[in-house]
């Protein structure tokens, strides 16, 4: 169910998975797939696995999967806007109302979706599905 509501987000906010700071990763090496964050200075981009910063190298280019940023509160929220807003953009505000204070009783603040309790994935499944 997660997997089919982070797809159901980055489709309403596709920059989700833009190459930038802070973007998940995910690499194969000598027969282990690792799992970090790449980041970019003026010159190099930077792969960070287990805190440890290596320079982005050729011989994983091509194995590396981009995984995205982490989904926040915000994209959530902008994802049910794109749903339920009418053509002009307008959104019936009772029922955004209802919708952010139900989604605030149960979103752990400072946390992406993917720490969400099984409670919220499941509310946020129903409404944009």
């Amino acid at each position: 169910m997660l997997e089919k509501l982070k797809t159901k987000i980055i489709k309403a906010v596709p920059e989700i998975m833009d190459k930038q700071n802070g973007c998940k990763i995910q690499y194969d090496l000598d027969g282990k797939t690792w799992n970090g964050e790449m980041y970019t200075n003026a010159f190099f981009w930077h792969l960070r696995v287990d805190n440890v910063y290596d320079v982005y190298d050729r011989e994983i280019r091509d194995s590396i999967k981009f995984l995205g940023r982490p989904i926040t509160l915000e994209d959530v929220l902008r994802a049910w806007q794109e749903k339920y807003a009418d053509k002009s953009g307008a959104i019936n505000s009772q029922r955004f109302d209802s919708f952010v204070f139900n989604l605030l009783g149960w979103w752990k603040l400072g946390k992406p979706l993917s720490e969400q309790s099984k409670k919220t994935i499941e509310f946020l499944y129903k409404l944009l599905k």
